[in-house]
């Protein structure tokens, strides 16, 4: 099914609403919001309007600006795609005096039983464009999923996400190996690139997620 989060239209009022439920699906972190209470560059990622969900911006140490959602249910599900915008928030980056580089990370992780990481990923966007951002098989079966900035100042704007219910969700000690192979083979990785300073750069490129 697709979340265009329409259904909370109601909830609006000038500015961001906070979001409980939406298509079945619970969040945190997250508020609903229309294109003209969005900063001109962020627009664009209210892909199905009238409604899209925004994230809360925060200076270091006062928050992640992450969103998460999971089903209300409890049950498995498994995300397959959404539409992701990001770009600087102005206010809390002018007080910072930080530069803008034009793009930005966001890191994604799906979680399953016990807490345990079935995948994550780190998409680059370039800063008021969206992306369609394609979850990993990996993800299935997954009872929770953050879609954090990897600067807190960061905005964005989440539309058009895709889910089914339920998933073939591997036993947790079935994630412990797949993590464990992962982490091994990111270090070999490592090792290989470390004598040509290329360490950093390997490893980002392993972790990084299809953006269209």
């Amino acid at each position: 099914r697709l979340l265009t989060f329409d259904d909370v239209t109601s909830s609006l009022a000038a500015g961001p609403a906070p979001v409980i439920t939406s298509g079945g699906l619970t969040f945190t972190g997250a508020s609903a919001v229309a294109a003209p209470a969005l900063p001109v560059a962020l627009r664009a990622g209210v892909a199905s309007a009238p409604v899209a969900l925004t994230n809360t911006p925060a200076l270091p140490g006062s928050g992640d600006g992450a969103i998460a959602f999971a089903p209300a249910d409890g049950a498995p599900f498994t995300p397959l795609a959404m539409i992701l915008t990001e770009a600087p928030d102005a206010a809390l980056t002018a007080s910072l005096g930080l530069p803008s580089t034009g793009e930005g990370r966001v890191v994604i992780s799906c979680f399953g039983a016990a807490g345990a990481q079935l995948a994550a990923g780190t998409v680059r966007l370039l800063d008021g464009t969206p992306g369609r951002i394609t979850f990993p098989p990996t993800c299935a079966g997954a009872l929770r999923v953050t879609v954090a900035p990897a600067v807190s100042t960061t905005r964005l704007v989440l539309d058009d996400l895709a889910v089914t219910s339920g998933g073939a969700a591997p036993a947790a000690g079935t994630a412990g190996k797949r993590r464990r192979r992962r982490q091994r083979r990111l270090r070999e990785r490592r090792g290989a690139g470390a004598g040509a300073g290329g360490a950093a750069r390997r490893l980002l490129l392993a972790e990084e997620w299809v953006v269209e």
